[in-house]
């Protein structure tokens, strides 16, 4: 008799942060304005190193503004 039997031997890490920072608020072209980022950096046993980032801006707009 045959056992399936699966092991994984890859062995990770990881870190993250993400922020975001207002930078405007209430104003006739925009309710919020913020900028979004987020750094994650990863360790592979198998692969090694890879860090990531992401940069955006959320800019929401006042209601009376939308038809």
């Amino acid at each position: 008799m045959r056992e399936n039997i699966v092991k994984d031997p890859r062995n990770f890490e990881e870190i993250y942060v993400e922020a975001a920072i207002p930078l405007l608020s209430d104003v006739a072209f925009a309710e919020a304005l913020e900028l979004e980022f987020a750094v994650r950096h990863s360790r592979y046993s198998d692969f090694g190193n890879t860090t990531n980032a992401t940069v955006g801006i959320r800019w929401q707009i006042p209601p009376e503004l939308l038809p």
